[in-house]
């Protein structure tokens, strides 16, 4: 065998042995169903996107924002009726997180979120992301994590949304509102 076949079969050797190793390495990255993210217990089946849907992000992450009528609460209650949803299609699990401006400071502060906190560590880093809402699941009603008194404030819905296939981060998104306590 001259030293041309020689090159050849080696660099065919080391070509397929690269697809091997990326082929297992896409195997590896595939998380165990343990460190997939937590549901909420209660998830319908979600309905058609409407009118309050927006901003596709990407080619295949859509959000839906809070309709009007769910941006008036009982006031000093912790059970809130609030449709968040996941449309069918979409590629991610998302982590809704509510946050509303108790102090009036004009920032929302992780101490300010009332519904579904992102859990921290000391160095700051994610602990936890919280319950997630599966694709074309939503969920209907929420549980404060705290009662909101009688008022206006500003208030944030934010998703937090994890790849489904390797639940990495992705697409993040949030949407400001004004909140009316009553």
């Amino acid at each position: 065998m001259n030293n041309t076949a020689k090159r050849i079969r080696t660099i065919g050797c080391i070509c397929l042995g690269i697809a091997l190793l990326l082929w297992a390495g896409t195997i590896a990255i595939d998380p165990s169903p343990a460190n997939a993210p937590a549901p909420f217990a209660e998830q319908a089946e979600g309905k058609a996107a409407s009118a309050q849907t927006h901003a596709a992000i990407g080619s295949s992450t859509i959000f839906q924002s809070p309709s009007e009528d769910q941006t008036t609460w009982q006031a000093n209650a912790t059970t809130q009726h609030v449709t968040l949803a996941n449309p069918a299609g979409n590629a991610v699990d998302m982590a809704p997180h509510i946050h509303v401006d108790l102090d009036g400071s004009g920032s929302f502060e992780d101490g300010e979120c009332v519904f579904n906190p992102i859990v921290r560590d000391e160095a700051g880093n994610v602990v936890d992301w919280g319950c997630f809402i599966a694709p074309g699941k939503q969920i209907d009603s929420i549980t404060l994590s705290r009662t909101i008194p009688e008022g206006t404030y500003a208030a944030r819905l934010s998703f937090t949304a994890l790849d489904v296939r390797t639940h990495g981060e992705t697409n993040p998104m949030s949407f400001e509102f004004t909140l009316h306590a009553q």
